[in-house]
């Protein structure tokens, strides 16, 4: 691969990671103003939260309780 090759595709990896970067910014901004508007629950908020963080929220089982 040539170097101008290779210059370029880390160039536009790093200018996909900053638009993803960005769309989740307005997204998260998006759903605290749902939030706030009462449109969305908090617990709705979080859900929608992880789902940018890559992590699961899942719900506490009854029979499982977190001391």
């Amino acid at each position: 691969m040539e170097l101008d090759n290779m210059i370029a595709l880390v160039n536009e990896q790093q200018i996909q990671k900053i638009q993803r970067k960005a769309s989740r910014s307005v997204q998260l901004y998006a759903a605290w103003e749902e939030c706030r508007a009462g449109t969305l629950s908090t617990s709705g908020l979080l859900k929608r939260c992880s789902t940018f963080y890559k992590t699961v929220v899942t719900k506490r089982s009854e029979e499982n309780p977190v001391n």
